[in-house]
């Protein structure tokens, strides 16, 4: 790899750093509710977090990038902020039917990131 596209890629990773960066800083500036983000999917009122049933696997809002903000175990109803993730049973997906057979272990752990 050329010295220039090394240049170039990390230019453009500091680039992005910054971007992110920004609009976490201005989610949370906006005063986001720490409520539930998306309308259409069940909603823990405690942890103001979504969840629900996906192509046959439970999953969860969770604060990734957006933690640092605020309490780990709240999520967040700021712009930028509507992370998920696939829920985690004995090393593998937690299999469900609806959105109810995800009510009671949506605080399980993620099966791997966070993300958007």
């Amino acid at each position: 790899q050329s010295t220039e596209s090394s240049g170039i890629n990390a230019e453009y990773g500091e680039k992005m750093f910054r971007f992110a960066f920004l609009v976490v800083v201005l989610a949370y500036l906006s005063g986001g509710d720490g409520a539930c983000i998306w309308d259409e999917y069940p909603c823990d009122p405690l942890s103001g977090c979504n969840y629900g049933c996906e192509d046959g696997y439970c999953w969860s809002q969770c604060g990734g990038a957006c933690a640092f903000l605020e309490n780990k175990k709240m999520c967040f109803n700021l712009p930028g902020c509507s992370e998920w993730c696939w829920l985690e049973k004995n090393g593998g997906y937690y299999s469900c039917e609806d959105h109810q057979d995800c009510r009671d272990i949506h605080k399980l752990s993620c099966l791997g990131a966070c993300s958007l």
